[in-house]
């Protein structure tokens, strides 16, 4: 399947995923939607009870100011609008991110992504959330694979069991790591 769902956590560097996950906030004067998978970056901005605020993070664009400090995993039982799956746009709500730097998620390649681009950084490409799946639109944009230190994350491996064949095909899940992190400074990849 090519059906984008965002980033999706899977394992931790060298030990299992084990759910780490923050409290963010998501401010009303934000008119932008955030959906289970998509990558977020500080707002520069608090809730009134303390909880940093984040924003949808930006599409790459090979400049050092494309962060990402998490991937939102989930969100906070609010009245406000309960019916929705995922965080609606200009209202204020609390959300769950994934937030380690040593965080690997799997996410959906764009292009036929294979064995040689194992180690190389690649920058994001958004697209539009599902409001029934409450997934992102997200995928890895197979065009900006390189070396470059500023690229958004690090390709380092495949899902285990995926066939060979299949890597040839568009839309493989591939996992990667986050190499522009809000914590940690990018690598050049190899």
């Amino acid at each position: 399947s090519t059906v984008a769902y965002g980033f999706k956590p899977v394992n931790h560097m060298g030990q299992d995923y084990v759910g780490r996950l923050t409290k963010y906030y998501h401010a009303s004067g934000d008119a932008t939607a955030l959906y289970a998978g998509d990558p977020v970056v500080l707002s520069g901005s608090a809730s009134t009870d303390g909880y940093a605020s984040v924003i949808r993070a930006t599409v790459g664009t090979a400049v050092t100011t494309d962060y990402i400090t998490g991937v939102v995993v989930g969100f906070e039982p609010y009245e406000v609008i309960p019916t929705y799956k995922y965080g609606p746009a200009s209202v204020a709500y609390y959300l769950l991110v994934s937030d380690d730097p040593d965080q690997i998620y799997m996410i959906k390649s764009d292009g036929a992504t294979d064995v040689a681009d194992v180690g190389g950084t690649c920058q994001i490409a958004s697209g539009t959330g599902n409001a029934y799946t409450g997934l992102s639109g997200f995928k890895l944009d197979h065009s900006e694979i390189a070396t470059t230190a500023t690229d958004q994350v690090v390709i380092v491996g495949f899902p285990p069991g995926l066939v060979e064949n299949n890597l040839a095909e568009t839309g493989v899940d591939v996992l990667v790591r986050i190499n522009m992190h809000t914590s940690r400074l990018g690598s050049a990849g190899v």
